[in-house]
């Protein structure tokens, strides 16, 4: 399916005894125009054809998913929801990005018990994860950073 179509299922599988019998009855509706002189025996043939058609190919089961083509319309709302859920996408990847930074605000403090090599990692990765905004393409996609490796027992401050 391209992005200028639909898919359109049928779930109208009509009885076919009460499909015959509506399909005559419009035809018959049809016919009464033209003694009333309302349509002529022209306009009158080419709307049987289009019933009779149009019962056959019901009747008939013809293909029960189609592609058919959107209208402007439906192109502009297509657009507005792409524009919407990539908003979205960028939100939600920031709201993550913050939970990281935060869940990280610890090792940049002062009394953090960590030693200079383990701090300068971490102060690395959050700066890396401010700067993931820019170096990213798709929000749904991004390459996280890794966070920097637990520390070790012998690498912890002992106040």
């Amino acid at each position: 399916m391209s992005e200028t179509t639909k898919t359109v299922v049928r779930c109208d599988v009509p009885d076919k005894n009460a499909f015959e019998a509506a399909t005559r009855d419009r035809i018959a509706d049809v016919l009464g125009y033209v003694r009333a002189g309302k349509l002529s025996t022209a306009e009158a043939d080419q709307a049987i054809r289009q019933l009779t058609a149009r019962a056959e190919q019901v009747l008939a089961g013809p293909d029960r998913v189609q592609a058919l083509p959107l209208d402007d319309e439906e192109l502009a709302q297509r657009a507005l929801d792409e524009e919407a859920a990539h908003e979205h996408a960028w939100r939600a990847f920031r709201l993550e990005r913050n939970a990281r930074l935060t869940a990280s605000d610890w090792t940049q403090l002062a009394d953090a018990p960590l030693d200079d090599a383990s701090r300068t990692a971490w102060r690395a990765y959050r700066q890396a994860l401010r700067e993931l905004p820019e170096k990213t393409t798709d929000p749904r996609m991004p390459e996280w950073p890794p966070p920097p490796p637990p520390a070790a027992a012998d690498t912890i401050k002992r106040t």
